[in-house]
């Protein structure tokens, strides 16, 4: 009898931990695969905000360099949110890009501009204030 709950807890733990990975990759894969679409498809000059800073830049940087010499197309540019976001990326393009990022709730890639402008504003004013302190007249 033991033998038998205890066969069933396991089958049951293993199910369970079965679903957990399968919603734990679509989770990673979603964001990923839609950027990926948006990159390869998106010909106007831009920045993608991307949605997973763990993961390495060369699967961005395959698809843009694909998008270039197969398609012949121009690249989108590619950002992590911290460091993206406080180096001055606008200079290095003409005019002011629209931002764009995986929102999470639509399941879309949505521009972000105005949201993207205000962070690095706020970033940029903290960084401003800790670089006060550590000065040596502060």
């Amino acid at each position: 009898m033991i033998f038998v709950l205890l066969t069933v807890l396991i089958m049951h733990t293993s199910i369970q931990s079965q679903k957990w990975v399968a919603t734990q990759r679509k989770q990673t894969t979603t964001p990923l695969s839609a950027e990926g679409r948006f990159i390869w498809q998106e010909d106007q000059p831009g920045v993608l905000v991307r949605s997973h800073n763990m993961f390495s830049t060369l699967y961005y940087q395959n698809l843009n360099y694909f998008k270039t010499q197969i398609a012949g197309r121009q690249p989108l540019l590619v950002i992590a949110d911290g460091y993206g976001l406080v180096s001055n990326v606008e200079k290095n393009l003409s005019g002011k890009p629209k931002y764009f990022a995986y929102n999470q709730e639509r399941q879309e890639i949505s521009e972000v501009s105005s949201q993207v402008r205000a962070k690095r504003e706020e970033m940029l004013s903290l960084i401003a204030v800790f670089s006060d302190y550590s000065s040596p007249e502060g």
